[in-house]
């Protein structure tokens, strides 16, 4: 005959999957039947949200003589100067304003992940991939995900919308969105509910 407590310990183990310092159920009603049969409080409630920036590489390419000292020069010499000689320049130029825009996007990248990463737990980069999901040609240049307390959200959103309205920063597109949320559940009695 089985004991109460070798009996228990089976029916459980039916529902449920022990680990070392939480536990796993496999079946919804009885994880919301354990979770109402404890008196829990819920800590650190987390949002993740996705960040990804976009570039108007060609707006950017076509203004970059304004934001460009060196490139401006570039083209004020390729104007002045005969055929052969403006297109090595020409030449030149491209792969200045190549290295132009990639400094810019990269130090836009650097001041957002800085001023997102006050409002986050965590960052995690994710994979730019080529295709996107925008209707526009722009280029993804930044693709990553933040950990954001509930009570935080409100100031990321404000900083990502000052961001936007930045003149500054008119050729870049930030997309956020919601992603999902975690909350971390504590037990008042900790000892009980992991056995």
């Amino acid at each position: 005959m089985l004991q109460p407590d070798n009996y228990l310990r089976r029916r459980k183990a039916q529902h449920a999957c022990h680990l070392r310092n939480f536990l796993i159920y496999l079946n919804m009603k009885i994880c919301d039947s354990a979770i109402l049969d404890k008196d829990f409080l819920i800590k650190d409630r987390k949002d993740e949200w996705t960040v990804k920036i976009f570039c108007d590489n060609g707006t950017l390419r076509e203004q970059i003589d304004g934001i460009s000292k060196e490139a401006a020069f570039l083209e004020e010499n390729i104007m002045a100067s005969p055929p052969g000689k403006a297109y090595l320049l020409q030449r030149k130029k491209t792969l200045l304003v190549n290295s132009e825009i990639e400094r810019i996007c990269e130090e836009f990248i650097e001041l957002c992940l800085n001023k997102f990463k006050t409002f986050s737990y965590s960052v995690a980069m994710n994979s730019i991939n080529t295709h996107s999901d925008t209707l526009n040609n722009d280029t993804l240049i930044l693709n990553a995900s933040f950990m954001i307390a509930t009570g935080k959200q409100t100031d990321f959103l404000k900083s990502v919308e000052s961001i936007r309205n930045n003149e500054c920063y008119r050729w870049f597109c930030i997309e956020t969105k919601e992603s999902q949320t975690t909350a971390g559940l504590i037990s008042d009695d900790t000892n009980n509910f992991f056995r």
